[in-house]
């Protein structure tokens, strides 16, 4: 995949996921020190501060049914919809996106159908999550892409904010095994505890 600009010349981007390993260690103060901080889709930072952190600079989302407009908009809102929707769809994803962000169109990115259907197809796979479409999409613009609490649904919860009852919603959308598979194939990856802790003080 050919890189393409990114933020502020950043050379690395931490992507934070929802699951429950997000909250496994307090590595907040250590996750709001990276030069870029990545959120997915109805993301919690309110109460979970000193294990995720607070900052957000990229807010990733499906702009999917279940989401849920935010209060406080990061900088940078980059919207990752399936293939098939945006081909369903045509020009009127941008107001359905509008409504469901509660933002003007110039408030955020729609990531183009073409680059959407690469990533499905490396993926073999049509339903990719959005978490994974991000970690796609930052592997193309930046040097390098650190991710926490990717758990890809293996255990109890989907997410470290939902109930346990969503994970099963979410599995029947989702073959999340063979994203994880497949992200941890590309070069430029690599996990948070082990960036995190390369920059533990001594």
């Amino acid at each position: 995949m050919a890189a393409e600009q990114g933020d502020r010349e950043a050379e690395e981007i931490l992507i934070l996921g929802n699951g429950p390993s997000a909250t496994a260690e307090e590595w907040g103060h250590w996750i709001d020190r990276f030069p870029l901080v990545g959120r997915v889709n109805n993301y919690s930072t309110a109460g979970y501060e000193a294990r995720v952190g607070r900052r957000t600079d990229i807010w990733f989302n499906g702009a999917n049914q279940g989401l849920v407009a935010r209060a406080e908009v990061p900088p940078r809102v980059v919207v990752l919809i399936p293939g098939e929707v945006l081909a369903h769809k045509g020009r009127a994803i941008e107001a359905r996106v509008r409504r469901r962000l509660r933002l003007p169109p110039e408030r955020f990115e729609l990531v183009p159908k073409e680059e959407i259907e690469a990533f499905e197809a490396a993926l073999g796979d049509k339903r990719v999550t959005t978490g994974t479409m991000a970690i796609l999409w930052a592997l193309r613009r930046y040097p390098r892409v650190v991710i926490h609490g990717f758990d890809f649904f293996q255990g109890s919860r989907a997410h470290y904010n939902d109930s346990a009852w969503r994970r099963w919603w979410v599995w029947a959308l989702h073959r999340p095994v063979r994203a994880e598979g497949a992200a941890r194939g590309l070069a430029g990856f690599a996990v948070a505890g082990t960036a995190i802790r390369q920059r533990e003080e001594p």
